[in-house]
């Protein structure tokens, strides 16, 4: 090899050795398992304090939900058995006063209302009946008074009173333990001179018994002062249909009104 290739392969030479020097030394320290010193000491790991769950937060108050059930027993009637004694005694017997329309006084006999209180101070209602009946053609069908309490578990009649007089229009009225009967009677002409007036006041006493307190007739120029209070209650009215003649008398006809309702 000449000089001059000597000078231009030397710097190649050298790096060819150093390689080997290098290459020698990292099988060196492998073989011996040297591992380098760390430059940065490792970052420890980090702890997060534990923490524990917690119910969500809310503005609405939490309140247990209390279901009450009532059960409600309907108590007695207490007036069952009239109204019994009524639909099977009463009414199939006496049959009911027909009120649809004017008519003459035998098509209005029969049932024609009933009220309840307690007029003897037993604690419970007795039933006071008001029946019609039929006395003739010269007059309105007449009211009979009924009157019913509780004996022994059982309805027992305690005492009646039937009206004498003759009407052809009347009212039956109640106020308290007193009843209050006014009727009017028109003659056979119907002429203003027959019409006569009658005021009746009855009482219901604890013994029992239904008596008459007092009595006052007079003709229309002394027309008796009604003995019935301003509060008295209207039970039951009968009018002569002054719409049709009135005269003669059995061609006449009565418009009848219950106002006590309760009965069925």
């Amino acid at each position: 090899m000449s000089g001059e290739e000597k000078t231009q392969n030397a710097p190649l030479l050298a790096v060819v050795i150093l390689l080997s020097m290098l290459c020698a030394a990292g099988g060196y320290l492998l073989y011996t398992g040297w591992v380098p010193p760390q430059t940065a000491a490792e970052s420890e790991p980090v702890i997060l304090p534990e923490t524990e769950p917690t119910a969500p937060l809310t503005t609405a108050a939490v309140t247990a939900a209390s279901v009450q059930t009532t059960v409600t027993t309907a108590a007695p009637d207490p007036h069952a058995p009239y109204l019994v004694y009524l639909a099977d005694e009463l009414i199939p017997v006496s049959g009911r006063a027909d009120m649809s329309a004017a008519l003459p006084a035998d098509g209005q006999t029969g049932i024609a209302g009933a009220f309840y209180a307690d007029l003897r101070d037993t604690g419970a209602d007795d039933m006071v009946v008001i029946r019609l009946d039929y006395t003739g053609e010269s007059c309105a069908a007449l009211p009979v008074l009924l009157w019913y309490g509780m004996e022994n578990g059982e309805v027992q009649l305690l005492d009646t009173f039937e009206v004498k007089p003759q009407w052809s229009a009347y009212c039956i009225r109640r106020d308290g333990k007193s009843l209050y009967l006014s009727g009017e009677f028109l003659g056979e002409s119907g002429e203003a001179d027959t019409w006569r007036f009658t005021e009746i006041e009855l009482a219901f006493r604890p013994d029992p018994d239904l008596t008459m307190l007092n009595m006052v007739q007079g003709s229309l120029t002394d027309c008796p002062v009604p003995l019935y209070p301003e509060s008295a209650e209207l039970l039951l009215e009968m009018q002569l249909d002054t719409a049709l003649p009135v005269a003669p008398m059995k061609e006449r006809r009565y418009i009848l009104r219950d106002y006590t309702q309760d009965f069925s």
